[in-house]
């Protein structure tokens, strides 16, 4: 199961990333969509981080997980 920040219900999935998974990082914007969701409340969509926000995020929560095997 894959958790999204968005309430609402899958329409469709991406069935060629079962051939070819590497399209995720290869082609996350054009041919590595995972899955097309029929938003039910898209008041949701203002909570959601720009990708460099994601980018700080995540980089902060790497930082986080080293400092804790410490």
């Amino acid at each position: 199961s894959e958790y999204a920040p968005l309430s609402g219900q899958v329409v469709e999935v991406n069935s060629a990333l079962w051939e070819k998974p590497e399209l995720i990082n290869d082609s996350p914007y054009d041919m590595g969509w995972m899955m097309k969701i029929r938003i039910s409340k898209p008041s949701e969509l203002r909570e959601l981080l720009s990708a460099s926000e994601n980018v700080r995020f995540e980089q902060g929560r790497r930082l986080d997980r080293e400092r804790q095997k410490r």
